[in-house]
């Protein structure tokens, strides 16, 4: 077991990540798989610049692949199925339950069961929507990678993507506060998109966005 700021866990084994990988097919497939495995090659390559800062062992890598493989693994439910879950597994369907806000929690839930995941990989697959407070490291590297992998087309999600890779290029010791900066890009971009389509916000995101503010 590692143990240091970020990593308290057993981390992920290579051949779990390799089952998940077997079988997330059977799961999602078309431009979702494709968001998916591109989710995990830049989740990974952010990775590459986060643990060295962090002092953090490579065995965690896998811990890295396993949330990118598994963090849309319902996305393609209906509302309906993703209430089931919700009713299955006891989760809060909250004030606007929609497929876009409940996938990231039914699909932390189904991959415990299904792959027995580590918490820290349960916790970076629930937050990936809309973050959370105190989001620990693996939660934010989802959380970025999710929102500026090349595939994403919209303007706010390459602006971010652009943002992120100017800070790490310049400064790559300064990933830790890249990583921070680009969480609230995404969080003030999903705004505007929600706001501009007269939306209603779920309150996760504004409590996560509020929480970036507070001193430390």
């Amino acid at each position: 077991m590692i143990k240091d700021e970020f990593f308290t866990f057993p981390a992920t084994s290579p051949e779990k990540v390799e089952e998940i990988r077997s079988k997330i097919g059977d799961f999602i497939s078309g431009s979702r798989l494709e968001h998916t495995f591109s989710v995990e090659k830049e989740a990974l390559n952010i990775a590459k610049y986060v643990f060295p800062v962090c002092g953090t062992d490579n065995s965690h890598f896998y811990d890295v692949s396993a949330s990118a493989l598994l963090h849309d693994i319902t996305k393609g439910l209906s509302l309906a199925e993703q209430l089931e879950l919700c009713e299955k597994y006891g989760i809060e369907k909250g004030e606007f339950p929609s497929c876009a806000l409940l996938h990231s929690k039914t699909a932390a839930y189904l991959s415990r069961e299904l792959f027995g995941v580590n918490d820290a990989v349960f916790s970076a697959i629930l937050c990936h929507t809309t973050g959370k407070e105190n989001m620990s490291v693996l939660d934010k590297i989802i959380f970025v990678s999710d929102y500026i992998e090349p595939n994403r087309e919209y303007e706010e999600c390459k602006k971010a993507r652009e943002y992120f890779y100017e800070i790490v290029s310049n400064s790559p010791e300064s990933i830790l506060t890249a990583l921070d900066g680009t969480i609230l890009l995404s969080l003030d971009g999903t705004i505007r998109s929600l706001l501009r389509k007269n939306q209603p916000i779920d309150v996760q995101t504004i409590i996560t966005r509020n929480h970036f503010f507070k001193p430390n």
